[in-house]
């Protein structure tokens, strides 16, 4: 009777063992930067986007790996090709991870980098948001100063 009543209560949650595992998927070794989005708005355009973003960074597209969907941050952990990891309006609560971030600062956990941003749309139309992340978050934490 206790199991089925557990059952019940939790069959349809989804915390963190319905989330896809990133050491699973075929990211290959040269994926660096893994960018999580709140949900893409047109997925082809939003995509292109970041890529073009990331392109200023002088990183490839094959180095790119873009998603709307959530893991465990210890999957994320997991892949050893992952540097830095961006969050587009992500709460760091979705990835199980229970770290104060600060927007457009990078934060070192372990071996990876985080860092939380605005919105993709917000960023793209606001020129003020656009050059803080260029200039304080990207272009001295991959070009220099």
């Amino acid at each position: 009777m206790h199991t089925s009543l557990i059952q019940q209560l939790f069959a349809k949650e989804t915390i963190v063992s319905g989330l896809p595992n990133f050491n699973t998927l075929a990211t290959g070794n040269e994926v660096r930067v893994l960018v999580i989005v709140q949900q893409f708005q047109q997925e082809a355009e939003d995509k292109e986007q970041i890529t073009k973003i990331f392109k200023a960074c002088q990183l490839s597209p094959e180095q790119l790996y873009i998603t709307d969907q959530r893991t465990a941050w210890a999957n994320i952990n997991a892949v050893d090709s992952i540097k830095e990891v961006f969050l587009f309006n992500v709460d760091p609560k979705e990835l199980s991870l229970n770290y104060k971030l600060f927007p457009y600062r990078m934060l070192s956990i372990n071996e990876k980098k985080i860092m939380l941003v605005d919105d993709l749309r917000s960023i793209m139309n606001n020129a003020q948001l656009k050059a803080d992340f260029w200039n304080k978050s990207l272009k001295p934490y991959y070009i220099g100063q």
